[in-house]
């Protein structure tokens, strides 16, 4: 018996159903939740006043006093802070160093904000067209339980 692909397909799709697709929204759904509540934690626990902290800092800056500049923004948590560090430990090596070196911790912050946000954006792509996978292998059903009923019932083709 020589079946074609859409005969095979149609067979394969019966047979496997449109619950692996409901399973897997499910599973997607559940990570998608946890990865913003982790983004959500992560962003409340690393947020700092930024006004207070740039006051603080220009005013120990505004005295010379760098040592009590660098302690200010190496007790903070916030990437603002992280990058500020990052070239006033390199202010001894002069401009050019500070630049690279605020311009590096620039990078790794940006990393770590932004971190699973990628799996976020193809899962937000891409969920559509998994829906629309269930969609198609539902209306496959359906169409295969309206055959059988008509011929269950001795109905013909319109």
């Amino acid at each position: 018996m020589n079946i074609n692909i859409v005969e095979r397909s149609k067979v394969a799709l019966l047979e496997v159903g449109a619950s692996p697709i409901l399973y897997l929204m499910i599973a997607l759904s559940v990570v998608s939740v946890a990865i913003v509540i982790e983004r959500l934690i992560f962003f409340l626990s690393t947020r700092a006043d930024l006004q207070k902290l740039a006051a603080q800092l220009s005013e120990r800056l505004g005295a010379g006093d760098l040592a009590s500049a660098r302690a200010l923004v190496l007790g903070q948590k916030s990437a603002e802070a992280a990058v500020v560090a990052a070239g006033l430990g390199q202010i001894a090596q002069g401009p050019a160093a500070v630049e690279e070196a605020m311009s590096g911790a620039r990078a790794i912050q940006k990393m770590r904000l932004e971190r699973r946000l990628g799996f976020l954006g193809t899962l937000g792509s891409n969920a559509p067209f998994v829906g629309l996978l269930g969609t198609v292998i539902g209306i496959v059903q359906a169409f295969d339980h309206l055959e059988r009923a008509g011929a269950a019932t001795g109905g013909g083709a319109l």
